[in-house]
């Protein structure tokens, strides 16, 4: 019997071709694995990343440090029931979304403005309330959808301060230059009849009442 007859008569486990054979299945099982190992993983990752920036959004708002506070509560909330596995990670883009998507990271600035900043100028008493009416005029607009949330950030035309700071009190000069861009910003859209002036919300509460909505999703 020669070498090639033995190799056939071989048993599988010995035959080198059958080997061959084994071994490219394993190989495919263990790619399968491995893709399905990383698709979970950057499931799991996408949650992090949305959470990681809605912290660096509000990290870099100049937001007062007790508003911070209070966003960061709510991201919390998000974070723990994410590691708990009772939140996808589409749920956790979805509750982030709530705060990087919607006016409230730009409207919170704009009322440290109105009430901080403004009240401590010391600009007229009719240079602030041209100001203020300035201001509140582009709020109208943004709710009245004539004014995007870019338009608005751009005539704040704020700076984005370094994570955990506090933006710097704002000068006459800025105040004016706000209000500059801002009547700007309003003339340049399309303005309907006047409408009834409606007041701030309170964009914090809004999104604690988001993230409700979305931890009551969870089974």
């Amino acid at each position: 019997m020669n070498q090639q007859d033995q190799a056939a008569e071989a048993p599988a486990s010995l035959n080198p071709r059958s080997a061959g054979c084994m071994l490219t299945a394993v190989a495919l099982v263990g790619a399968v694995v491995a893709a399905w190992l990383g698709l979970r993983l950057l499931q799991a990752s996408s949650g992090d990343m949305a959470l990681a920036a809605a912290r660096n959004g509000v990290g870099t708002a100049g937001l007062y440090p007790e508003t911070r506070d209070l966003i960061e509560a709510q991201l919390v909330r998000v974070e723990e029931a994410h590691t708990a596995g009772d939140l996808t990670p589409a749920q956790v883009v979805s509750a982030v979304n709530g705060l990087l998507q919607t006016p409230c990271l730009p409207s919170l600035r704009l009322r440290q403005v109105l009430e901080g900043d403004l009240p401590a100028s010391g600009l007229s008493e009719a240079q602030r309330a041209g100001v203020a009416e300035a201001l509140s005029s582009l709020w109208q607009g943004l709710l009245l959808g004539e004014i995007t949330v870019g338009q608005l950030s751009g005539a704040l035309g704020l700076v984005p301060t370094p994570k955990g700071e506090t933006a710097p009190p704002l000068s006459d000069a800025d105040l004016l230059d706000i209000q500059a861009r801002a009547l700007e910003a309003r003339s340049a859209s399309t303005e309907g009849p006047a409408q009834e002036a409606r007041p701030f919300p309170d964009d914090v509460d809004l999104f604690r009442l988001h993230v409700d909505t979305v931890l009551a999703e969870t089974p």
